[in-house]
């Protein structure tokens, strides 16, 4: 069953087209790569299956329910969660009352306790921090703070944009031994990178995009074996994909 399944969307801002008709889909507990350069139209798939973005024209489905005229905090509480490229931490308040808000839609207060104190073994060291105001965090511990705060909403789908984005190796190390975690656990990932290599390495499949447009899917081995990567992210204008997943060819 596909988790999320995407079909034909196109989003324009002005006179930029900045997705055109796209589809793609993501399975029940797989995680999924959407990797490409800077202006390819990532963050505004993300924020469009998130409600932030309103389509020009597609159709979004969770789990064969169409989202349309869905608001996005009414997307939330059917287990749509983005983590955004810029984090959006609540600066003024601490690591505890950044859970707690992501935790807001919720009633059961013993679960939202059990959460939280998952959130604090997934990331030890939020806990140590916990108490600490969130603007004083660094970039890694804030990114933590982000993925653990909209896991606190109980995701069946969690949207990452560039969760390695500024950060040391050593912390990008700890994001994805938690973001390889989640997988584990069974929860539904739609992961936007540039650093391709990191993203690989946890997800099941991966899309390659440029310029609002597809132009490979297939398996990362797949994908990374071909050099359609490096293409995509360094090389030549918008090509076109021929063929299947497994058999993949790019022409101009």
């Amino acid at each position: 069953m596909n988790h999320l399944q995407i079909d034909n969307l196109t989003v324009v801002y002005g006179a930029v087209r900045a997705i055109a008709g796209i589809s793609i889909h993501v399975r029940q507990g797989e995680t999924v790569a959407l990797i490409g350069p800077n202006g390819a139209g990532k963050t505004s798939l993300l924020f469009t299956v998130a409600g932030v973005v309103a389509p020009r024209s597609g159709t979004i489905k969770v789990n064969d329910r169409d989202l349309a005229g869905m608001s996005a905090e009414a997307r939330v509480a059917n287990g749509i969660s983005v983590v955004p490229e810029n984090r959006e931490v609540f600066t003024k308040l601490n690591v505890h009352e950044n859970l707690l808000v992501g935790a807001s839609l919720r009633k059961d207060r013993a679960a939202i306790q059990a959460d939280t104190d998952r959130m604090y073994t997934l990331f030890p060291r939020l806990a140590e921090r916990r108490q600490h105001m969130a603007g004083f965090l660094s970039g890694g511990e804030q990114q933590m703070l982000a993925i653990a705060r909209a896991l606190m909403a109980h995701p069946k789908l969690l949207m990452l944009d560039e969760p390695s984005l500024g950060l040391a190796p050593v912390v990008t190390d700890k994001v994805y031994e938690a973001i390889g975690e989640l997988k584990k656990g069974g929860t539904s990932i739609l992961l936007v990178e540039q650093n391709s290599e990191r993203a690989f390495a946890v997800s099941d499949r991966a899309y390659l995009m440029q310029a609002g447009r597809l132009v490979a899917e297939g398996a990362p081995a797949q994908l990374a074996q071909d050099g359609i990567v490096e293409q995509t992210l360094f090389g030549r204008a918008a090509a076109r994909i021929v063929g299947t997943p497994n058999n993949i060819q790019v022409t101009p």
